[in-house]
């Protein structure tokens, strides 16, 4: 086990390395200069200023030697400031996580929940009314993009209703007032997670209905066990590993949804400040939040691979 996850670690940071390469590369070359971004007309009519500008963040030297600067600092734990504020991306980086980070949790614990519990419904009653239930409200998480459903949620619970607030301004101290955060973010959080949770549902569906159907359920029935510890300590634990599966791999989903949710509450995520940075061209705050974003899934899929083991013993990482 220790041998896998230092292995899994290694490739992590290969990914996170490569990624945060080819973003540095393919920013700079998309077009736009971020001097003229900053000074609009005043860089047509003094053009010494986008010059200074451009000598200030070294962005008037070769791509190969910007690079090495960006590595050196990287090493070092230094992500560079930002070109138009000039502050350090990483305290930037970090305000947004404190929004960001219980968003996503919050996501991913609405995700796993009620995909769960609709993949539960709908297999353990098949084809009953619970189980037609369960499936067109899988298809229609399915079918509403994330950005659509934010819409509809600010509207309804935020505007008409008034039971959570449009989030805005308001102050997100996840640590100091969780429940006023988890109350902030019951709306965005629901939002991303409905398209994932929707997949999640189908797919743990099928998997326990497949389960259902295999000699050894049909072996511990006859041996008199109950129907509801066959389901759950058999069908059900058999079933969850391709789940597990797509739970992983709905990680990058997560986050693209993060990105739109928080600009449709305006939260001042790290999703937020990352669609503000391409805008603005602000290169530092991209390769930063990048960076976080590779980590992320990188460490989120180690820790799918790691529950196998826990959920089928013969599942050998080694």
């Amino acid at each position: 086990m220790g041998a896998y996850v230092v292995r899994r670690l290694a490739w992590a940071l290969v990914v996170t390395v490569g990624v945060t390469t080819l973003v540095f590369f393919l920013i700079r070359a998309i077009g736009g200069d971020p001097a003229l971004i900053r000074y609009g007309e005043m860089a047509r009519e003094h053009p010494e200023l986008a010059e200074e500008f451009r000598r200030q963040h070294g962005l008037d030297k070769p791509l190969v030697e910007q690079y090495w600067v960006f590595v050196n600092g990287a090493v070092r734990g230094d992500l560079g400031n930002s070109l138009y504020s000039g502050q350090p991306a990483f305290d930037i980086l970090k305000r947004g996580l404190g929004v960001t980070v219980p968003l996503a949790i919050m996501s991913l614990a609405f995700t796993v929940l009620i995909g769960m519990t609709l993949g539960m419904t709908g297999a353990f009653n098949h084809r009953t009314w619970l189980d037609g239930v369960a499936s067109i409200a899988s298809l229609v998480g399915v079918a509403l993009p994330s950005f659509y459903l934010a819409m509809l949620l600010l509207l309804t619970g935020g505007l008409w209703l008034g039971w959570f607030p449009i989030i805005g301004s308001l102050g997100i101290d996840a640590l100091g007032d969780p429940l006023g955060t988890a109350h902030s973010l019951f709306l965005p959080s629901l939002a991303v997670a409905m398209y994932s949770s929707a997949s999640i549902s189908r797919m743990l569906r099928s998997s326990t209905l497949e389960e259902l159907r295999r000699p050894y359920v049909l072996v511990a029935r006859a041996k008199g066990l109950p129907s509801s510890v066959v389901k759950t300590r058999h069908a059900l634990r058999n079933a969850l590993i391709p789940t597990v599966t797509l739970i992983g791999l709905h990680v990058a989903d997560l986050i693209s949804g993060l990105i739109f949710v928080e600009v449709v509450f305006t939260l001042p995520g790290v999703g937020r400040l990352f669609l503000e940075a391409v805008s603005s061209r602000d290169y530092i705050v991209i390769q930063a939040a990048v960076f976080f974003f590779a980590i992320s899934f990188s460490v989120v899929n180690l820790i799918t691979d790691l529950l196998y083991p826990l959920l089928n013993p013969k599942v050998r990482l080694e």
